[in-house]
């Protein structure tokens, strides 16, 4: 086990992004105070070395993994296990926030969180649908669109597999946690705030749309119905991702349309200037398609 006791202060250098971290504890120290490393340039590349026993890492203020390259730590099937020993105070903070979200939400988040300090958190949707989108774009470094990005998840995937990724959020709590995420991740996709509609009066070409479980909140009322017409026709894409809402969620009820999945799809394809559709998976009990 490891603490930090003495000093905040972690030697030398922040080589996180070099190796793919699992982590396999908890146990760590709340540290405040201005300790977060940038680099050592030309530190020599960390030990590999098959010893046993994890590495120690440290998580910066913005979720920044730091440890010291001349630690020792075994590889398990290209895997680093890693023990937590120390969290900067304002680190702790938002993961304490994400903790109450899922909390709030069962004890689960909509999504898999895949910092190394937040990957045990369960989620309730897994990563089956941004496997299916990695396997399926056909162009390298798509230009991708995600409508209702949520906390970033399918941006992060789809950045890791090589897309230039844009997320568009309506919700500023949802924004908050994204940006932060994206920030702790490392990763550069573009996260916008605000409605969808206004967007793509600006931008609206994109080689990959993403619509997960988010156009039914437009059919809920006929103005919101006019605004996805108009949406769906301003869109210039050649291929869209589409997952299918539960037409029996008692939100539902009462909607202007509660278009069944294959009928939201032939209304997708009217609209959108797309002809062709492949029914991709049954992803917890809702079609996800894809629309060429």
């Amino acid at each position: 086990m490891y603490q930090v006791c003495s000093s905040p202060r972690i030697e030398n250098v922040l080589w996180s992004e070099h190796l793919p971290f699992q982590l396999t504890s908890d146990i760590a120290c709340v540290l405040d105070g201005d300790w977060d490393l940038m680099a050592t340039p030309n530190s020599p590349p960390p030990s590999t070395t098959h010893s046993a026993g994890s590495l120690p890492v440290a998580i910066g203020r913005y979720g920044d993994l730091i440890a010291d390259y001349r630690s020792q730590y075994m590889v398990h099937e290209g895997r680093v296990p890693v023990n937590v020993i120390g969290r900067h105070v304002i680190w702790d903070t938002f993961r304490r926030e994400i903790l109450a979200y899922a909390e709030g939400e069962g004890g689960e988040t909509y999504v898999p969180l895949t910092h190394v300090d937040l990957c045990s958190i369960p989620f309730w949707t897994g990563p089956e649908r941004a496997e299916l989108i990695k396997s399926n774009i056909k162009i390298h470094g798509a230009t991708v669109l995600d409508i209702g990005a949520f906390w970033g998840y399918i941006c992060e995937e789809l950045e890791k597999a090589g897309h230039n990724c844009t997320a568009v959020e309506i919700d500023e709590r949802n924004y908050y946690f994204m940006t932060r995420l994206r920030r702790a991740q490392q990763l550069s996709y573009r996260a916008i705030l605000g409605d969808i509609c206004d967007f793509v009066e600006k931008e609206n070409t994109f080689d990959v749309v993403v619509a997960f479980a988010v156009f039914h909140h437009f059919i809920k009322r006929e103005h919101r119905h006019r605004r996805l017409v108009s949406l769906l026709r301003k869109l210039k894409t050649k291929q869209m991702f589409f997952w299918a809402h539960n037409i029996s969620d008692r939100r539902m009820s009462g909607a202007y349309r509660n278009y069944a999945p294959e009928e939201f799809v032939d209304f997708i394809l009217k609209n959108a200037g797309l002809n062709r559709y492949e029914l991709l998976d049954i992803i917890d009990g809702r079609p996800l398609y894809q629309l060429t």
